[in-house]
């Protein structure tokens, strides 16, 4: 469900506004036709759980996005465990034999 133009375009448009909201920030938002990969910093004062979950809540009831109840997080404490994990989630359509390489995958949003 995710890996649609019009689809991509609403959860690109909103992270970005959360991201000039400064409810986090995110380096690299990447989908995959049923999931996601997002690396981002949170603010101190932001709970990671329920800033996701008002997102998520956000995407189903604007755009009828149907999503797991929960979520897998990873922290990533270093220079080389974010390098290693940003080229993890480039690749995961690669892996996935979706494409050739990770630069013709057109759902990736980039900040930071």
């Amino acid at each position: 469900q995710l890996c649609h133009p019009s689809v991509a375009v609403q959860i690109f448009d909103s992270v970005t506004r959360r991201q000039h909201e400064a409810q986090w920030f995110v380096r690299l938002l990447l989908l995959m036709p049923d999931h996601l990969h997002m690396l981002v910093t949170f603010p101190p004062s932001a709970k990671l759980v329920i800033t996701i979950r008002l997102w998520k809540g956000y995407l189903a009831r604007q755009h009828g996005l149907r999503w797991q109840k929960d979520f897998f997080e990873h922290r990533v404490r270093n220079a080389e465990l974010l390098q290693t994990t940003t080229e993890y989630i480039r690749q995961n359509p690669v892996r996935a034999r979706l494409i050739p390489n990770a630069e013709a995958w057109p759902y990736i949003w980039e900040g930071l």
